[in-house]
C-alpha cells in the first residue's frame, strides 16, 4: 500500500507537468467517457523499464526536459533514431515526415503511459488500444481512478477514457490460460493457439484436430465437446463459456521461421539484441525455437556461437548464445541492410494494441506493422504478440521489433488468428522471467 500511494502521487505531479506542457503548445487533450468500441485486440503484461542512455552514432542529444518519454513528447522533443524511421515510412506512404510524426510520434510515449497505469491501478485497468484511425482509448473495470484520469487527460492528445468494463485485463488473462489448458488437454487436439479480445471479453481459440481427415459432422460435433468441456466461468456479458470461439485450422501455418549487434544474421535465424546480466556479462539473443548450433556469418564476420540457453513455454520463444572472447557486444541493433542501418537501444517498452511498430530480419528486411493482440498462447510459447499482417520470411525468427531506440520484441514466426496469418514476437519485457537476471543492454 504504501508503494501504491507513492507512485500515484508521482502520477498525478507529472499530469499536472504535463498538463501545462499541453497547453503551452496549444495542443488539445480532450477526454470522453464512451461505451468501449466493437473492436479484435489485445492486451499486454508487465512492464520493463525505460531508462535512455547516451550513446553513439544516430543518437538522441541529452533530453532538455524530463526522461519520462511522455513529457519529452509534450515538449516537442523527437529522437533521431524514430525521426529517421518516420521518414522513411513517409516515404512508403507518400505522405510528408510532418505528417508521418503528427500519425505515429505519440505512440510510444501512450504506450509508456499505459504501462504505467497498468502497473499503478492493476485492480482497474482494462486494456488499452489505438484503434486504425488512430484514435485511442484506456479501459476500466468500473470508475477510472482519479489519478489515472488525470494522467490521460495531460496527455498531449485526446484519449478517450471508458469506464465499467466489468472486468480487468488480469480477469481475461486468467481465464485464456485456464480456457487454453482445457483444450491442449483434449485427446483430440494436436495443438492450439488462444487469444482474447480486449474490446469485449471473447476468447478465440484456433484448433488443429489430430484427425484431419473429419468429416464436418465430426467437427461440429467436437468443437460442440470442446465447448461443453471448457472451465466454468466467463469475463464476458454473453453467459457462462459462451466467452470462447472456436475456429478449425485445417493444417499448422508454422510456428518457426526456419530458414555483435541486434539484427545480424544467424546461419539459419537473426539476432534480436544484446542481453545483460546483473553480474555484466552479455550474450546475444533470438528466437527460441532456433538451432541450438547457431553461427554468426554477417559480413566478415564469421563465429561459432557458445550456447547458452533456450526457453519456449510460458514466458515466450526465446534463446540466448555467449559470443567468442575477443568480441565487443554493444547495445546497439540493425535496422536496415544498409551499411549505416544500426541504432543503439535506450530503453525498453511494453506494447499497446493498435500501435505501430518496427522489424528487422535477414530475409525480409525492415517492415512496418500494427499490433494486432497481446497475450497469444501458441505451440511456440505463451504471452506473446500478434501483428496484423505477416511481413517476415523464413529465417527471420529472432529478429529485433523496435520503435526510435525503444526494444520492444524478439521475431517469433507466424500463426493463424481470425483466419488469417499474422507475425508473432516475444515482449521484451518477459526475458527476466525467462532468463532471470538476464535483460536487453541499453548503456
Amino acid at each position: 500500500m504504501i508503494r501504491r500511494r507513492r507512485v500515484r502521487r508521482r502520477t498525478k505531479a507529472r499530469a499536472g507537468i504535463l498538463l501545462l506542457l499541453a497547453l503551452a503548445l496549444v495542443v488539445p487533450s480532450t477526454v470522453q467517457a464512451v461505451s468501449p468500441p466493437g473492436s479484435d485486440d489485445g492486451g499486454f503484461g508487465t512492464p520493463s523499464a525505460a531508462v535512455p542512455s547516451g550513446g553513439g552514432g544516430g543518437n538522441e542529444e541529452a533530453p532538455s526536459s524530463p526522461i519520462d518519454p511522455v513529457a519529452r513528447f509534450a515538449a516537442g522533443e523527437i529522437s533521431e533514431a524514430l525521426r529517421e524511421q518516420l521518414t522513411w515510412q513517409a516515404e512508403q506512404e507518400g505522405i510528408s515526415l510532418d505528417k508521418a510524426i503528427e500519425k505515429y510520434a505519440w505512440q510510444g510515449p501512450l504506450a509508456y503511459l499505459v504501462n504505467e497505469i497498468r502497473q499503478d491501478y492493476p485492480d482497474d485497468f482494462a486494456g488499452a488500444r489505438i484503434e486504425e484511425d488512430l484514435t485511442a482509448w484506456v479501459a476500466f473495470s468500473g470508475a477510472a481512478p482519479a489519478g489515472a484520469a488525470s494522467s490521460i487527460r495531460a496527455f498531449p492528445r485526446a484519449v478517450q477514457i471508458i469506464e465499467n468494463r466489468g472486468f480487468t485485463e488480469a480477469d481475461l488473462r486468467q481465464r485464456l490460460n485456464s480456457v487454453h489448458n482445457s483444450v491442449i488437454g483434449n485427446d483430440n487436439i494436436d495443438t492450439a493457439a488462444s487469444t482474447y479480445d480486449i474490446g469485449t471479453g471473447l476468447l478465440t481459440v484456433e484448433v488443429v484436430l489430430k484427425n484431419s481427415e473429419s468429416t464436418p459432422e465430426e467437427k461440429t460435433s467436437m468443437l460442440d465437446l470442446l465447448q461443453a468441456n471448457l472451465p466454468v466461468g466467463s469475463v464476458a456479458s454473453t453467459g457462462t463459456n459462451k466467452d470462447v470461439l472456436f475456429n478449425i485450422v485445417t493444417s499448422t501455418p508454422g510456428g518457426g521461421d526456419e530458414d555483435v549487434t541486434g539484427g545480424m544474421h544467424l546461419s539459419t535465424c537473426t539476432v534480436g539484441f544484446v542481453l545483460e546480466h546483473t553480474s555484466g556479462r552479455r550474450h546475444i539473443s533470438t528466437a527460441g525455437h532456433c538451432g541450438n548450433n547457431q553461427r554468426l556469418i554477417d559480413g566478415s564476420i564469421y563465429l561459432r556461437l557458445g550456447w547458452g540457453i533456450e526457453h519456449q513455454g510460458e514466458w515466450g520463444d526465446l534463446q540466448r548464445h555467449s559470443v567468442p572472447s575477443g568480441y565487443t557486444l554493444v547495445n546497439e541493433f540493425r535496422y536496415d541492410s544498409g551499411p549505416n542501418g544500426y541504432q543503439f537501444v535506450e530503453s525498453t517498452g511494453v506494447p499497446m494494441e493498435g500501435q505501430w511498430l518496427r522489424k528487422y530480419g535477414k530475409s525480409s528486411g525492415y517492415t512496418v506493422d500494427r499490433v494486432y493482440r497481446g497475450s497469444v498462447y501458441y505451440p511456440e510459447g505463451r504471452k506473446l504478440v500478434a501483428m496484423h499482417n505477416r511481413k517476415a520470411r523464413g529465417g527471420d525468427s529472432g529478429g529485433p521489433w523496435f520503435h526510435g531506440t525503444t526494444a520492444y520484441g524478439i521475431h517469433s514466426g507466424n500463426w493463424i488468428f481470425g483466419l488469417k496469418r499474422r507475425d508473432l514476437f516475444t515482449p521484451v519485457h518477459h526475458i527476466d522471467d525467462a532468463f532471470p537476471g538476464w535483460t536487453v543492454a541499453t548503456s
